[in-house]
């Protein structure tokens, strides 16, 4: 079981690889400018216009799919007569409770993220759930780096198309057929070895380095 979900893990790192990461970089290359391929070719275009064919495209399109909050509206599946209750007061109460975590969770921005990534990845993706409690480590220091995913409360943040790996056999775009997804969580080492829900992490090595301007300091992710 464990060699056959290694092998699905490494397929699906290759086609990742392929057909999403590949081509959001190259895509972003070209929205943010950079679409010569190294420094020579760009002299030699130096005297020339060029019109940001892609920039151009996502400025029109994003505005027109999604602009403003979204307008929500509740309406009551019974009668205020029945049940005992006003629901007419009710699903006025819960519309207003709704637009109150739209605004709180930042919507509209993490979806206009999400549609940018849509437009020059494969995909948008949008994770949306309820955490009961964010992890802390043994000073009660919160190691959730995200803001928008706090304690006993529904969160709704958008998450970068390289996070995200896919089951091979999946052929939804909804992920209906998919059997597992994967996502990626980065965190330092310290943090990992600080928080007491995860064992026998005194002897791991970080995967990743990041190095700051300052050579000698570096943070470790893993």
């Amino acid at each position: 079981l464990l060699a056959r979900l290694k092998n699905h893990i490494a397929t699906a790192k290759k086609i990742h690889k392929d057909q999403v990461w590949d081509v959001y970089r190259n895509n972003l290359d070209y929205y943010s400018g950079q679409q010569w391929l190294n420094p020579e070719e760009a002299l030699r275009y130096n005297d020339l216009l060029v019109d940001n064919v892609v920039f151009s495209n996502i400025a029109t399109i994003i505005p027109s799919l999604f602009s403003n909050d979204p307008i929500i509206s509740v309406k009551p599946r019974v009668k205020p007569t029945q049940g005992g209750m006003d629901t007419i007061a009710a699903a006025h109460a819960f519309s207003t409770l709704l637009e109150y975590w739209v605004r709180e969770l930042r919507f509209r921005w993490e979806m206009r993220k999400c549609l940018y990534d849509a437009e020059l990845a494969p995909f948008g993706f949008l994770q949306i759930g309820y955490c009961l409690e964010t992890e802390k480590i043994k000073d009660g220091k919160l190691i959730e780096s995200n803001e928008l995913i706090k304690s006993d409360s529904p969160f709704m943040t958008r998450r970068s198309p390289n996070d995200l790996l896919i089951d091979p056999k999946c052929v939804d775009h909804l992920l209906n057929t998919a059997e597992w997804i994967a996502l990626r969580w980065v965190k330092s080492v310290e943090d990992i070895q600080a928080t007491e829900k995860y064992k026998d992490t005194g002897e791991i090595e970080p995967n990743y380095t990041a190095k700051f301007k300052d050579p000698d300091k570096k943070k470790t992710r893993t």
